[in-house]
């Protein structure tokens, strides 16, 4: 799965659209930041009801992590393009893109 979430305004709050690499199936949902420190990102995700846990790498442009659905495999990584991290979210952090990796079910994104 590949995904891209846009910023909704100057909120916290992302759109997030998904596809698949394999069958070209796509998702939509709503993806919240909770949590955006040095070495630590968690993002909400609405419609499964559950998070995003990641480690930010030290510049703020990279990062990986499980979720609270993923089965014991399952990864996720981001890039965060031109985002200057200041330890908080700012205007700089208007897109993510996130790949979902060594996810052993289809409904796991």
């Amino acid at each position: 799965w590949n995904g891209t979430l846009t910023r909704i305004g100057e909120t916290d709050n992302y759109a997030a659209k998904w596809r698949n690499k394999v069958d070209g199936e796509q998702v939509s949902d709503t993806v919240t930041v909770r949590k955006f420190t040095p070495g630590s990102i968690v993002l909400y995700r609405k419609g499964l009801k559950g998070c995003y846990r990641g480690q930010l790498s030290p510049d703020g442009t990279f990062a990986t992590g499980t979720a609270d659905w993923y089965k014991s495999n399952g990864k996720w990584k981001a890039t965060f393009p031109k985002m200057k991290f200041t330890g908080k979210l700012d205007r700089n952090l208007d897109i993510l893109r996130i790949e979902i990796v060594s996810i052993p079910s289809r409904s796991e994104h």
